[in-house]
Formats: structure tokens, C-alpha cells, sequence
């Protein structure tokens, strides 16, 4: 597999938009039972332009999840 600079995403704030264009990400969801089951408040402190915004996608779509039918995709 090759892997070129277009793979990275840069602009990206919509999680499924990055996945559906076969971008490359780095997989956060381990830190996922801690934010979800952790404190009350969760601050998250990243420097301008470090994926904050694509991380709170990535646990909306997360949680959107029907577990009981995968495949179903409405709300």
C-alpha cells in the first residue's frame, strides 16, 4: 500500500466524510470508555487545528451506534 500526503486529513471536521474518502486516522477509540464513563466534565485541550472537532465526530458517531441492527442508519 502506498501512502501519499493527500491520505492525511487536513480540514476534515466530519468523521464519516473521512472515512467514506478512505483518509487515514489515527484510532482514538481506546480513549473512549474514559470520556464516556469517566468525570462529569471532560475538557479537551489540543492546540489550534489538532483534531479536536473530528474527535468529538468520531465519539458522536459512535454513540449514533445501533447496536442491537448496525446497518440501521437512521436517528
Amino acid at each position: 500500500m502506498t501512502v501519499s500526503s493527500t491520505d492525511f486529513p487536513v480540514n476534515f471536521e466530519d468523521f464519516e466524510e473521512l472515512i467514506n474518502q478512505g483518509k487515514i486516522y489515527i484510532d482514538k477509540t481506546s480513549c473512549l470508555k474514559e470520556i464516556l464513563t469517566g468525570a462529569v466534565v471532560t475538557m479537551l485541550l489540543r492546540h489550534r487545528r489538532f483534531g479536536k472537532t473530528l474527535s468529538m465526530s468520531m465519539i458522536e458517531k459512535f454513540v449514533e451506534i445501533n447496536y442491537s441492527n448496525p446497518d440501521d442508519r437512521s436517528r
